[in-house]
């Protein structure tokens, strides 16, 4: 019988090649997604690199719904992101923390931070899409990421 050793480095070969491969996402998205509700507010949908964030303006967020957001003093906006729990608790992750957030399955984690800039001054060389969706839309998303 034959150990898996020999398939590691064409293995972690591959991995490296489709991190280094350019991105073929399209940078054509549209920048805002319009909703015809009068009573219509933005939701953002950022993208760092591998991560995707969610940006909720803090007015339009109930603190029976998400009671984490009242930690984040004066913020005018709060992002919602998800990942592996271990790369997002780690202070300095290490290319092994990188390698099994990236390869393995394991338990997830949300990064909740706020911040007091409009998220595209914020988030200035991002990918940001704005969409609008009604107090109430927002007001169930709030309670499905508290939940």
């Amino acid at each position: 019988m034959t150990s898996g050793r020999g398939l590691v480095l064409p293995l972690i070969l591959i991995w490296l090649v489709g991190c280094a491969a350019p991105n073929r996402v399209s940078n054509s998205v549209p920048a805002r997604l319009i909703s015809h509700n009068s009573d219509a507010n933005s939701i953002y949908l950022v993208r760092h690199g591998w991560h995707s964030g969610l940006i909720i303006r803090r007015s339009d967020i109930s603190s029976a719904d998400l009671p984490e957001v009242s930690a984040l003093g004066d913020a005018n906006f709060v992002e919602f992101g998800w990942g592996d729990a271990a790369y997002l608790k780690s202070r300095f992750p290490n290319p092994i923390v990188l390698a099994n957030a990236a390869c393995l399955p394991s338990r997830s984690g949300i990064h909740v931070a706020g911040f007091q800039q409009r998220p595209e001054k914020f988030f200035a060389d991002s990918q940001i899409i704005e969409i609008k969706m009604s107090s109430q839309q927002i007001g169930q998303l709030c309670q499905f990421i508290g939940d």
